[in-house]
């Protein structure tokens, strides 16, 4: 698939520029122009590589959905002409799939299309990735898990995500109730009572079994962090009116306790049930949940990108109502770059790409914030200098100066926020990032009193 101009991604249904700087530390925006000014096939660039169709595209624009072969004996490349003011970046940073190992670096080689001003080839760096595929939960349907493509797109991904939702009833205030009762009855199993470790608890096989498996989700999910230990009690009903602790009681009120009348927006029936194991009941409200199109009778269609720090899927096993972990996906397609040595980028400002073999796993989202955009947000950043210290993602967003810059970049949209200008900026922790990098380079002390009377003498 042809790759997008960073024009095209902040306003596709205009191809013209967009912004003018608004300051000197703001660069200027790049031109529209997403189609290749040049295709070549059948392109031989050294004696082992052999490029079946060679695209050539402006340096200013965005390869999100690189396109693959069929195998690895052809290959696609994407030859960017940078100017020679350009900084270097790596494309495969802009791509909607997270490149990682198998991974390498060689230098030395020649190309045929990386050519000097004298019109020989120039020594060049090679990095090249490997596609680390996408997880997925254990309980989606076999079309989801043999899925392939060799061409992406945000079309294609919309059509996609329509395909997995087909047939989906629309979403009711019953279902939100049913996956509101399973969503407490998994963060009671994972988590039981928060209290404060007290007494050691004796469990039989099967519950040392189940809660050893429970205490390995929180670790995972903090990235190998240690949880503190907590009330290893029992989670029982007690006059079938409320959930609790079993150490919970008028003498230690602390304890885990849960009065769904109380709270409402629960099907204490289902709860209940779940609790004790009541099979009779959960099998007949699951079922009447399959009969209107959700529940856990349902095949599973949670994908994620491999970059996404979510562990567990929301989906569970009818055997043991346990929260299940996502799986990996593998992926062999390879990403390739080739760049010129140190010394020889202002006699060949040129980037090539090379791709190959399909991609075995769904359409990823496009999470990654392309380099082009994210300068102009740590830019944006950086004109706020005076109101930088206590900045936050969500002033950032509601930021007069930001709205303003934003209506610039997307007058075609009546109303545009941050993430219209890429969908990874929906994710703040994005944005937080960013600021905390600006922050920490224009303030190195810190932002309290201290911070400020080195910064002033």
């Amino acid at each position: 698939m042809p790759p997008l101009a960073i024009a095209d991604l902040l306003n596709p249904a205009q191809a013209t520029a967009l912004m003018t700087p608004t300051g000197s530390n703001t660069p200027k925006l790049l031109l529209a122009g997403s189609r290749p000014f040049k295709i070549e096939n059948n392109v031989r660039i050294n004696q082992r590589t052999h490029i079946s169709i060679l695209y050539h595209h402006k340096g200013d624009e965005v390869i999100e959905y690189p396109e693959m072969t069929l195998n690895s004996d052809t290959s696609v490349g994407y030859l960017l002409h940078m100017a020679r003011t350009d900084k270097l970046f790596n494309p495969v940073c802009n791509i909607a799939y997270s490149a990682g190992k198998p991974s390498g670096q060689s230098k030395g080689h020649k190309y045929s299309v990386m050519l000097g001003r004298d019109g020989k080839p120039v020594p060049c760096l090679v990095d090249y990735s490997t596609c680390q595929g996408a997880r997925i939960c254990p309980f989606v349907s076999d079309d989801i898990k043999i899925t392939s493509h060799t061409e992406g797109s945000r079309v294609a991904l919309q059509l996609q995500l329509d395909q997995r939702n087909a047939g989906r009833a629309y979403f009711t205030a019953e279902e939100e109730i049913l996956n509101k009762t399973i969503a407490w009855f998994r963060f009671i199993m994972d988590n039981g009572c928060g209290y404060t470790l007290q007494e050691a608890m004796e469990y039989n096989e099967q519950e040392r079994a189940i809660r050893d498996h429970i205490q390995l989700t929180p670790t995972k999910a903090k990235q190998g962090q240690k949880t503190k230990k907590t009330c290893q009690g029992r989670i029982i009903i007690r006059e079938q009116s409320y959930i609790c602790c079993e150490h919970y009681g008028s003498f230690s009120c602390k304890h885990f306790v849960l009065y769904p009348a109380r709270r409402g927006g629960y099907n204490f029936e289902y709860l209940c049930a779940l609790i004790v194991n009541d099979e009779p009941v959960i099998s007949k409200i699951e079922l009447q949940a399959h009969q209107q199109g959700y529940g856990l009778l349902m095949s599973c269609t949670t994908v994620c990108n491999i970059s996404s720090v979510k562990v567990n899927c929301g989906h569970s096993s009818k055997a043991d109502m346990l929260m299940t972990e996502m799986v990996w996906l593998p992926c062999s397609s390879r990403f390739t770059v080739v760049r010129p040595e140190d010394g020889y980028w202002e006699e060949c400002p040129k980037i090539l790409l090379i791709c190959h073999s399909p991609h075995t796993h769904p359409i990823p989202l496009p999470t990654t914030t392309p380099v082009q955009i994210k300068a102009e947000i740590k830019a944006l950043i950086r004109s706020l200098e005076h109101e930088l210290a206590d900045m936050t993602p969500q002033r950032f967003c509601r930021h007069p100066a930001v709205i303003n810059q934003v209506k610039e970049l997307c007058p075609a949209v009546e109303e545009p926020t941050v993430a219209h200008l890429h969908p990874s900026l929906a994710n703040l922790d994005h944005i937080a990032s960013y600021i905390h990098n600006e922050v920490k380079a224009a303030l190195p002390h810190g932002t309290g009193w201290d911070g400020t009377k080195l910064d002033w003498l």
